[in-house]
C-alpha cells in the first residue's frame, strides 16, 4: 500500500505526500510513474498507478458543499451547525481509528 500511495504521491507539492515518498523511498520501494495524476486544494490526489485506480486524501463531499458548491445552481448553504457537527464527528471518527489500530500488529513486506 505504501508503494502506490507514494507512486501516486510522487506529483504532489503537498508536505504530507512528500512524507509518504520519503518513507517509501527509505525503505527502498521502487515507485512507479503515475499513468494519470489530478489534484485539487482541499480534496487530495486521484490518479492511476499499475493500473490501479487510486484516491488519496480528503475525498469527502462536505468540503466543497460547505464552501458554497451548490449555491450557484440551487441558492443552497451548508448551515453552519451541519458544518460543525460534520467536523466533529470526522475527528471522532479519526481519533476512534487511531485507537483501533494502536494495537495492531504490522505486516512487513
Amino acid at each position: 500500500m505504501l508503494r502506490l500511495a507514494a507512486s501516486l504521491d510522487q506529483g504532489s507539492e503537498h508536505p504530507l505526500a512528500a512524507a509518504i515518498v520519503a518513507a517509501a523511498r527509505e525503505k527502498n520501494l521502487v515507485l512507479d510513474k503515475p499513468e494519470q495524476f489530478d489534484s485539487a486544494s482541499g480534496i487530495g490526489v486521484r490518479g492511476t498507478v499499475a493500473g490501479k485506480a487510486l484516491s488519496l486524501g480528503n475525498t469527502a463531499l462536505g468540503i466543497p458543499l460547505a464552501a458554497g458548491l451548490l449555491y450557484p445552481f440551487t441558492g443552497w448553504l451548508l448551515s453552519p451547525m451541519i458544518a460543525a457537527l460534520a467536523m466533529s464527528l470526522s475527528s471522532a471518527s479519526v481519533i476512534g481509528n487511531a485507537l483501533r489500530l494502536r494495537g495492531a500488529a504490522l505486516k512487513q513486506d
